[in-house]
């Protein structure tokens, strides 16, 4: 079975979730950073791709935390 890649940092406020991934590419370790809302569905907890008009200044401000973490050089993981 093969190990599921997990995030290197996360950035949540409420609902709303910003999160932080590393990849490899052919020019190297690049960042990715993926949205979204969570939301329980009966007992288990998933999370939507789509936020309300009310979250996007919630989601801006996680973006923006997300940008600055990668840019104050948290550098790749080891």
């Amino acid at each position: 079975m093969e190990a599921k890649h997990k995030p290197i940092q996360e950035f949540r406020a409420g609902a709303i979730k910003a999160v932080v991934w590393t990849n490899s590419g052919k020019n190297g370790t690049f960042y990715s950073v993926s949205v979204g809302r969570l939301y329980k569905d009966g007992t288990n907890w998933k999370i939507g791709q789509s936020v309300g008009e009310n979250d996007l200044p919630t989601l801006c401000n996680l973006i923006e935390q997300a940008r600055a973490w990668i840019r104050e050089g948290s550098g790749p993981p080891d």
